[in-house]
């Protein structure tokens, strides 16, 4: 098979992160329990539209405002909520070597503005991508099939010559009915393993 366009999840494939922690970040900050924190960004019809950019950040701060049993500004909430990420040293040297090899590279990421801020601003890995879709610009989120889409539209070539990288399952299986190979995200190690035996590194 001859690849030409690599599609990656972003969190806890390219870089890692911790929901927990965002959740006891968040809670110190504020006063409200981090099981009310996860129900408002992950459960909540809320949290559902922030991800895809249906409402704003500052929206999202004046509803937690309302809520909170402390006192604290909207920088303090965004890097209670941003500082959760870790790098993955593996991951960027890989990227780097598909870079050179010249296949085109997109990350395909559920996110939220201030969480692409963050990375972007602690990170190097982003550049290296030809195209970063996020569900807050474009106003669809995995597993919606939209989304999936619209990353073969930036891949520029036909299904069968693309391969995705998530570590949900439930995001690989829309873009496999699409005809899209797919690899379930578990380690650095079983990810090259699986790019050597396709042909895609050597």
């Amino acid at each position: 098979m001859n690849y030409k366009t690599l599609i990656f999840d972003l969190g806890n494939v390219l870089v890692d992160f911790s929901h927990e922690k965002m959740f006891s970040q968040m809670a110190a900050v504020t006063g409200i329990p981090s099981e009310e924190v996860h129900s408002l960004l992950f459960e909540e019809r809320t949290g559902l539209q922030y991800e895809r950019g249906l409402i704003t950040t500052e929206e999202i701060y004046a509803l937690i405002k309302t809520k909170a049993t402390l006192s604290f500004e909207m920088p303090e909430l965004i890097d209670a909520a941003s500082s959760i990420f870790s790098p993955k040293i593996e991951m960027e040297r890989l990227v780097h070597k598909l870079k050179t090899l010249g296949y085109r590279l997109i990350v395909l990421s559920n996110t939220f503005k201030p969480h692409i801020d963050y990375i972007s601003n602690n990170y190097s890995i982003l550049p290296y991508f030809d195209y970063r879709i996020y569900s807050y610009e474009v106003g669809f989120a995995k597993p919606e099939p939209q989304i999936y889409k619209l990353a073969l539209k930036y891949a520029e070539c036909a299904p069968r010559e693309v391969y995705y990288i998530d570590d949900k399952i439930e995001n690989i299986r829309p873009a496999e009915i699409l005809g899209i190979h797919c690899h379930h995200f578990k380690s650095p190690s079983l990810l090259m393993d699986d790019l050597i035996r396709r042909g895609i590194l050597s």
